[in-house]
């Protein structure tokens, strides 16, 4: 059997808050899809997922980390 040769993307990805959000809204709309009825744990995941990411861009716009216009840099 041939060994995976997937190697890890270590380059930084820039997002703002606005694409944060983004991201946020379309984990909420894939959990809530009926696309994942039969695996309710993934739906579960989804949601709780995009709620998780939207506490912690209010946290961070909260102290000034953040905001729409500043990117925030992320490794991939």
């Amino acid at each position: 059997m041939a060994e995976s040769t997937n190697t890890p993307n270590h380059r930084p990805m820039a997002l703002t808050a606005g694409d944060i959000g983004s991201l946020a809204d379309r984990l909420a709309a894939r959990g809530a899809s009926l696309i994942f009825q039969g695996s309710p744990e993934v739906a579960r995941d989804m949601a709780t997922a995009s709620r998780t990411i939207r506490r912690l861009v209010k946290m961070l716009e909260s102290i000034n980390m953040i905001s729409n216009v500043e990117s925030v840099h992320l490794i991939d």
